[in-house]
C-alpha cells in the first residue's frame, strides 16, 4: 500500500511540475535543466572540436604500407597514411602552410575518401583516429562552426538531422537536443515538425532513448488529435510499443490535462487482486521525476 501511495504521489508531482513548466518555463525554468527524459550518448562533434587544437577535413592520398612477412614482432614504427589538407576548420595558425598530414590509420578506405581529423598538443601534433565522412557529413561538420553556442537557432539546425540517413549525424543531433535546456527546446515549438515526430514515435525500430526525446517534443507541440495514438500505446500489451514509457506518460498528461490521470492510475497504479504488488511501468525512471520536481 505504501508503495502504491508513493508511486501515485510521484506521478502527481511529476504531472504538476510538467503543467507548471508548460505554462511558465520561459520565466522560471532553470537554464541548466535539460530534456528530463533524455540521456546524451557521447560528446557532440561541437564539444569534441572545441577541445582540440587543430581540426580539419583531409583526403586520403596514400594508404599505409602493409607489414612485410617476417616483420611481425619487430620493434618498428607503424606505417602512417598520408592525407591532403582540404579544409582547416580550427587551428590554421598552428598548421601554418602544411599541406599534408601523416597519421596512423587502420581502416580500409580507398584514396580520395575524406575524413574529419583532429589534433592536440602542438607543435608536434598528436592526431586522433581519422573519421570517415559521407558527403552529407562533410557539409554538416563545417556548418557547426557557424552556429551560436546555445539558443533556439542552434536546435532548429539540429532538428533537420534527427533520424538522418547518416547515423553519425542523427546521433549527434540527438545528443545536442539531449543536452539542451528544456526551455530552449520548448521555445522552438512553432518550428517543430509534428508529423515527423508522430512517424518516429510510431516506428518500433527507433531506439527508446530517441523516442523519449520525440515524445517530450510532442508534449510541447502536440494537441488533442494525438491522444488516441498515445492512449493506444499506453494500453498496448506489447512492451516494445511502450518503450520510453516515462516520457509517454508525461506527454499524454501534458496534452490530456488532469483528466488523463484516471487512465494512468488504472493502467499502472491500481492492483487487481488483494495483496498484489502495484504494477510498475517497465521503463519508469525516477531520475527524470526527481529532475522535473526538484526545482
Amino acid at each position: 500500500m505504501c508503495r502504491r501511495v508513493c508511486t501515485l504521489l510521484t506521478v502527481l508531482l511529476s504531472f504538476s511540475a510538467l503543467l507548471f513548466f508548460s505554462a511558465s518555463f520561459q520565466m522560471l525554468l532553470p537554464e541548466a535543466m535539460a530534456c528530463p527524459f533524455c540521456s546524451a550518448v557521447s560528446q557532440t562533434f561541437s564539444e569534441e572540436m572545441n577541445s582540440m587544437d587543430v581540426v580539419l577535413i583531409g583526403e586520403l592520398v596514400k594508404t599505409p604500407s602493409l607489414p612485410k612477412p617476417g616483420d611481425a614482432g619487430q620493434d618498428k614504427p607503424l606505417s602512417k597514411a598520408q592525407f591532403k589538407v582540404v579544409k582547416v576548420l580550427r587551428g590554421a595558425a598552428i598548421l601554418g602552410q602544411q599541406k599534408t598530414v601523416a597519421c596512423v590509420y587502420f581502416g580500409d578506405a580507398k584514396t580520395g575518401q575524406r575524413f574529419l581529423m583532429m589534433g592536440v598538443d602542438p607543435p608536434k601534433l598528436m592526431w586522433s583516429t581519422p573519421l570517415a565522412l559521407t558527403r552529407r557529413a562533410e557539409a554538416y561538420i563545417p556548418a557547426l562552426l557557424d552556429l551560436p553556442d546555445a539558443g533556439p537557432e542552434r536546435l532548429v539546425f539540429f532538428q533537420d538531422y534527427l533520424e538522418d540517413a547518416d547515423e553519425m549525424l542523427a546521433r549527434d543531433a540527438y545528443d545536442e537536443f539531449a543536452k539542451a535546456p528544456y526551455a530552449t527546446m520548448a521555445s522552438i515549438k512553432k518550428q517543430m515538425n509534428r508529423g515527423k515526430l508522430i512517424t518516429w514515435i510510431r516506428d518500433p525500430d527507433v531506439p527508446a532513448s530517441r523516442r523519449r526525446l520525440y515524445l517530450t517534443m510532442l508534449g510541447v507541440c502536440g494537441d488533442e488529435k494525438d491522444l488516441p495514438l498515445l492512449e493506444s500505446m499506453l494500453k498496448s500489451p506489447d512492451r516494445k510499443s511502450k518503450a520510453g514509457l516515462d516520457a509517454m506518460i508525461a506527454c499524454y498528461l501534458l496534452l490530456r490535462g488532469p483528466d488523463g490521470m484516471p487512465l494512468i492510475e488504472d493502467l499502472y497504479l491500481k492492483t487487481t487482486k488483494p495483496n498484489t504488488p502495484t504494477p510498475t511501468p517497465p521503463s519508469w525512471r525516477c531520475d527524470s521525476t526527481v529532475r522535473m520536481t526538484s526545482t
